[in-house]
């Protein structure tokens, strides 16, 4: 599967980017089309300071899936496969 994640935001503002590929099973690639397909997640809060903004990118089974979440709206399934990410890159 294809990523392109970039978290911006957060007291300092500093934009991280993470792109590769990463091997997940067909059970996670169904979390996370669920998860990128909610929309109750889709608002992001305008009004909050000092958070986090999570561009997400994600291509599975040749579809290209793209959503924006920020602290409060994002999935677990997306925090979980950000910490996969950095873990394969050591961060």
């Amino acid at each position: 599967m294809f990523y392109k994640i970039q978290i911006s935001g957060g007291f300092a503002g500093v934009l991280q980017e993470f792109i590769g590929e990463l091997a997940v099973t067909e059970e996670k690639k169904v979390a996370l089309k669920s998860a990128l397909n909610i929309k109750k997640h889709a608002e992001i809060n305008k009004n909050l300071r000092d958070t986090f903004n999570y561009s997400i990118q994600l291509e599975i089974d040749n579809k290209l899936y793209k959503k924006t979440f920020d602290d409060i709206s994002i999935p677990e399934e997306i925090i979980e496969l950000i910490a996969e990410v950095k873990k394969k890159q050591n961060l």
